[in-house]
């Protein structure tokens, strides 16, 4: 099975990214100014970090786990058991999960073309270095989170990936 990124699905990458950092672009999440002496660039690059610039940054990742384990718990509640691989789910509550699920899944690993961009091209900007570290807490924030749907059941992976 070839899997093809196709333009559609990185222009809603981009679309995420730009998203997700645009407000520290913009400043709306900025705590202190970095240091202008290029002596303490790797000390001061932590100095402007602020527990809701991290939230921000961890918001889409951890938005995508809460929703597809929503839908596990639909799935299984509404069904009494879990669905058997192959099976046809009924009903637009179950489309509706499935398609955003899938949707915010693929808007997230698209948008990983440009954190590595973010992340560097930051590093030579003072006024936005901060974001390089908040780019990389995206990354692992949407590494984790796609490691965390890997943990449901096995029956509904089994049916979900079939």
């Amino acid at each position: 099975m070839e899997t093809k990124l196709e333009t559609k699905e990185l222009l809603v990458g981009a679309l995420v990214t730009v998203f997700v950092f645009g407000a520290y672009f913009l400043g709306a999440l900025h705590g202190q100014r970095a240091s202008i002496k290029w002596r303490e660039f790797f000390a001061t690059l932590t100095k402007p970090l602020t527990r809701r610039g991290f939230l921000w940054a961890t918001a889409f990742p951890a938005g995508l786990c809460v929703l597809f384990y929503l839908f596990v718990l639909h799935a299984r509640l509404s069904l009494g058991q879990w669905p058997r691989f192959g099976q046809q789910l009924d009903g637009w509550v179950f489309g509706f999960y499935d398609q955003t699920v899938r949707l915010v899944g693929w808007a997230l690993v698209s948008s990983l073309y440009f954190v590595p961009l973010i992340l560097i091209g930051c590093l030579f900007f003072r006024r936005w270095r901060h974001v390089s570290v908040y780019a990389a807490a995206y990354g692992a924030a949407v590494g984790v989170a796609f490691g965390a749907i890997f943990l449901a059941p096995q029956p509904f992976l089994n049916w979900f990936l079939d």
